[in-house]
């Protein structure tokens, strides 16, 4: 048991192997390392996702995060393992407390559900996170801890201000295009009663012409 805690059980001695000589210790050790393959099998796995992973305790202490996790926050592993997941959060005043909205929910519903947080980084950027997390309870219902799944949303957010600047500089270019409608359509009435008056000077002018010429031919 001790060996297999430590993960050593593949780096025992030739000669202490062969000291499990009955089929009960050798089954054992199958079993464990069996059990410790799996184990680098899903820290693999973990390792290579897209997304930051974090595992905590029962107290909110991070007891594993993976790659994804220290590329983004800018912290190596050595830094973050063993300290509470507050590290990772904003501690301004003028910014809400997100891990205890986190907590909250937690200890509420048991899960936490695309929960929108702010995560700072070691240089003190401020990155947006959208945060899903299970508890981990024993078979007897004990808690033993969180995990806790970040993806970032940079581009996202980054996507959805080009947006909103598009929509703006549409809007605005409606706006100039529905100014200059109108001034469009003014500069035609203006013409228009332009026109009408010219046609009026016509006519009178004609009418004006023909009071000087007599009725009948001379």
């Amino acid at each position: 048991i001790q060996m297999v805690s430590s993960q050593k059980l593949d780096l025992l001695p030739e000669e202490e192997e062969k000291s499990f000589t009955s089929d009960f210790h050798i089954k054992l050790v199958e079993v464990a390392r069996g059990i410790l393959e799996h184990q680098r099998f899903i820290d693999r796995v973990v390792d290579n996702m897209f997304e930051m992973m974090f595992l905590l305790n029962q107290d909110g202490v991070i007891l594993k995060a993976n790659k994804s996790a220290c590329e983004t926050t800018r912290y190596s592993s050595a830094e973050l393992v063993g300290q509470h997941i507050r590290k990772l959060f904003p501690h301004s005043e003028g910014l809400v407390d997100y891990y205890l909205e986190i907590e909250i929910q937690f200890t509420t519903q048991g899960i936490v559900k695309d929960s929108e947080v702010f995560i700072q980084t070691s240089e003190g950027e401020l990155l947006p996170f959208s945060i899903n997390g299970v508890k981990i309870e024993s078979s007897s219902g004990g808690l033993l801890g969180y995990t806790v799944i970040a993806k970032n949303q940079t581009e996202t957010v980054r996507l959805i201000n080009q947006l909103n600047r598009s929509n703006f500089d549409l809007g605005k270019a409606n706006d100039e295009l529905g100014k200059r409608y109108d001034q469009i359509k003014r500069e035609i009435q203006e013409k228009e009663g332009q026109r009408r008056t010219l046609e009026m000077e016509l006519a009178t002018s004609q009418l004006v012409q023909k009071t000087f010429l007599p009725n009948t031919a001379p």
